[in-house]
């Protein structure tokens, strides 16, 4: 199952999007993999809002998705069967993200998790 973890913190600069690194805007591969772990936790118990979401996103990269990014995220994750959408406002894994995520098998940190749900996405998906 998906672990809860701290990762490390990425200071925020005025004026920089939420998906940008201090190495520049964020990769479509690292932004999907980020908003996929973040629906996985955040909908663990029932379908998630975009503002659960948003939050755990937070919690993991201690910055929260621009909207754009976010629509960006669950536009790509729901046509690749990743994520669905539920009802008029809820989002939750598909059977196959929640495959994809236990696949990967156990990790020590958030980090590492991320990073591996990214690899995945960059080596297994379309990225357009």
């Amino acid at each position: 199952m998906i672990a809860q973890h701290a990762q490390r913190t990425v200071p925020e600069t005025p004026g920089r999007s939420c998906a940008e690194t201090l190495d520049g805007p964020m990769s479509p591969s690292r932004l999907n993999s980020w908003i996929l772990y973040a629906i996985a936790l955040a909908s663990s118990a029932e379908p998630a809002t975009i503002a659960e979401i948003s939050g755990i996103a937070d919690g993991i990269n201690h910055a929260a998705p621009a909207p754009g990014e976010m629509q960006s995220a669950l536009k790509w994750l729901r046509a690749r069967e990743l994520a669905t959408k539920v009802g008029r406002r809820k989002y939750s894994l598909t059977g196959a993200g929640e495959a994809l995520l236990s696949g990967l098998g156990e990790h020590k940190t958030a980090l590492k998790f991320w990073e591996s749900i990214e690899n995945c996405l960059a080596n297994e998906y379309d990225l357009g």
